[in-house]
């Protein structure tokens, strides 16, 4: 399913995983085209605008897998 989405914001940040540390990740917060914002977290050094469209098209994939469903406890 071919999915178009806007960047509503993106920053650069420190990194908060112990491994990076000392290192920047950028955060991107996106709109698809469906209405649905969310969020992707990418290291700096290896942001692209083709890793942005990967990392999103997979963000989309696992959380349109879990909409609609109802969970009991």
């Amino acid at each position: 399913m071919a999915t178009t989405f806007k960047v509503l914001h993106s920053s650069r940040l420190r990194s908060a995983d112990k491994a990076r540390e000392g290192k920047f990740d950028r955060f991107v917060l996106y709109q698809a085209d469906d209405g649905r914002t969310g969020s992707v977290l990418l290291p700096d050094e290896s942001f692209t605008e083709p890793a942005l469209v990967e990392r999103v098209k997979k963000d989309l994939a696992d959380a349109r897998a879990l909409i609609g469903k109802t969970f009991q406890t």
